[in-house]
């Protein structure tokens, strides 16, 4: 690191490198003539990406290298879980959950690094409730990332466009029911995407200050808040405040477990899940949701909020 580059300012103190003069006048020959021949580095249970934007676990395996003071750093880190925040525009920020993704170093001189991440965020249509998943995919290197957006197509529901998923981000809708809509109904919109974009923000600057700057012992820490959100169920609309954290630990290098907490208008529900890495390539999931979501317990009455379903799943990952 550039001991006098302002940027690592919040790593370094500069006014110490100034008094100790460490500077641009101060040289280590053991330091600049050290080689390092194939070291190689394995990732531990506690190898996180934090970020205000991210928090995602990272595995795998480095080799690095260095002569003088060049650097080289070789090998795939992969993307276990976590979360990734989606701004939209300055204006809307969306929570995406980490589904799978590899980080790619290649011996290149800038330590750039080839990315392949895919995380999933899904979007309750407003007018006719339907879950639709909006998946972004995170390619290019570290230093250009590219983002490109899809949505699996269904038998009642084509492929969607970018500009169509970017209107169900923001509003919940497609672009055609945001045409022609009155003043009040406008507005209502904009208030409610301002107000997503204010706690999902805060969401995340939240996460970063209780794990990293607070030392909380939790090593994932997902908060989703919902807004009010319209919905319509079985001829009756209404609104109702949902939001949902998650609280995540890892337990060595096999189990990592959470906790996550739907917090509704008129109930709060709690239900757990667990995951078990029987190797790098297999594992197995179990989970624990409600049956129903909070909104269709609180507009169908005979719904209950109280029932669950149990999942199992087993994962086998291959690379080619």
């Amino acid at each position: 690191m550039d001991l006098e580059n302002p940027g690592d300012s919040g790593l370094i103190d500069l006014d110490l490198i100034r008094t100790e003069r460490l500077g641009a006048n101060f040289q280590s020959r053991f330091l600049d003539s050290l080689t390092i021949d194939t070291l190689q580095i394995q990732m531990g249970e506690s190898f996180w990406l934090r970020s205000s934007e991210a928090n995602i676990q990272l595995d795998g395996d480095l080799t690095v290298n260095k002569v003088r003071d060049r650097y080289r750093y070789d090998g795939t880190l992969n993307a276990l879980r976590g979360n990734y925040a989606l701004r939209i525009g300055g204006i809307v920020t969306r929570d995406f959950t980490v589904d799978r993704g590899t980080v790619r170093y290649f011996g290149t001189p800038d330590l750039n690094a080839d990315l392949d991440i895919e995380a999933t965020h899904k979007v309750i249509a407003v007018e006719t409730s339907e879950e639709i998943p909006v998946v972004a995919r995170i390619t290019g290197t570290m230093l250009q990332p590219k983002l490109e957006l899809s949505s699996p197509p269904t038998a009642q529901r084509p492929a969607l466009s970018q500009t169509e998923l970017v209107s169900y981000l923001m509003f919940g809708r497609p672009t055609f029911s945001l045409q022609g809509q009155g003043t009040q109904g406008s507005q209502y919109a904009a208030v409610q995407a301002g107000v997503s974009y204010l706690t999902s923000a805060f969401s995340s600057e939240l996460q970063r200050t209780l794990i990293s700057d607070l030392g909380v012992p939790i090593d994932y820490l997902d908060i989703r808040t919902g807004g009010a959100g319209t919905t319509a169920i079985g001829g009756q609309s209404g609104s109702a405040q949902v939001a949902q954290v998650a609280a995540g630990w890892q337990i060595g290098r096999k189990w990592f477990v959470s906790l996550v907490a739907d917090l509704c208008t008129n109930t709060q529900r709690f239900y757990p899940n667990a995951e078990f890495r029987m190797t790098r390539q297999l594992r197995l999931k179990t989970s624990v949701e409600p049956a129903y979501t909070c909104q269709a317990a609180q507009f169908k009455p005979e719904l209950s909020t109280n029932k669950y379903q149990v999942g199992l799943d087993v994962l086998w990952e291959r690379e080619y």
